[in-house]
């Protein structure tokens, strides 16, 4: 358990981010941001997808769960493959807290994921993520299962991203975007 915690946090500093334990909103650490993945509902809930930020796989989520996910603020890309190709453009804020809707809905062969951020004032979308995150814990991925996927998939990565800045300048993607004014006011994650 010793070895797994140092190797949590070694990977946790090389990737720039931490993964969180403890069930309910928790503020970022000094200078970071905080974005929850929910997957509130059990539509489709078989299906499993990977979630990844730039060039870095973070998780497998699978279920009615979430993913708390904390790292430096500034730009980033948001993406996931499944039957489809999602792709959410990031401007995160320092000391803020997001909350992301990852949805999968049935396709054709397999799960079909998108990604919608919540705003506080839409409460059909932010009620069900909000009572997810304060009644269960979140997704922890496993360091050494993380460690071993960016490994693994690491041309697959650097392929999705060229796919990406290709389509994306062909106008050829649909982008979801995250602003930094979509941030979640801390007086709403009590």
């Amino acid at each position: 358990m010793k070895n797994s915690a140092v190797l949590l946090l070694t990977i946790s500093m090389v990737l720039g981010c931490t993964f969180t334990y403890s069930q309910g909103f928790n503020p970022p650490s000094e200078g970071k941001v905080v974005v929850y993945f929910a997957r509130p509902g059990s539509y489709a809930k078989k299906f499993e997808f990977k979630i990844f930020k730039d060039d870095k796989f973070l998780c497998e989520l699978r279920g009615e769960n979430y993913l708390r996910y904390e790292c430096e603020p500034g730009n980033h890309l948001f993406w996931s493959v499944s039957e489809n190709h999602e792709y959410m453009e990031a401007a995160l804020e320092s000391g803020k807290t997001y909350i992301v809707r990852a949805m999968v809905t049935i396709g054709a062969f397999s799960g079909r994921v998108f990604f919608t951020p919540v705003l506080y004032t839409d409460k059909e979308k932010f009620d069900p993520a909000y009572t997810l995150i304060m009644q269960t814990a979140p997704f922890v991925p496993e360091a050494v299962e993380v460690e071993k996927m960016n490994k693994k998939q690491s041309k697959m990565i650097q392929e999705n991203l060229k796919r990406y800045t290709s389509q994306k300048a062909e106008g050829k993607l649909k982008i979801s975007i995250l602003s930094s004014d979509m941030a979640i006011p801390a007086e709403a994650l009590k």
